[in-house]
């Protein structure tokens, strides 16, 4: 059986894309030190243009 966490990643006014990847890219190191795993990544779209992500991790504890 698993255990799910989520993280919101929200892009800030004047952040650009590539530090939104680079917080991701932290977060996901983060956790998997912790002993989770990505389990889906699903985009914030809002008119037509991403401004984030929803994290979905798993753990099996």
């Amino acid at each position: 059986m698993y255990t799910y966490k989520i993280e919101l990643i929200r892009k800030g006014s004047f952040q650009s894309i590539e530090s939104i990847l680079e917080e991701a890219e932290a977060r996901l190191n983060h956790w998997a030190i912790e002993g989770w795993e990505l389990d889906h990544l699903m985009p914030l779209e809002s008119g037509g243009y991403s401004n984030g992500a929803v994290l979905v991790l798993r753990s099996k504890h």
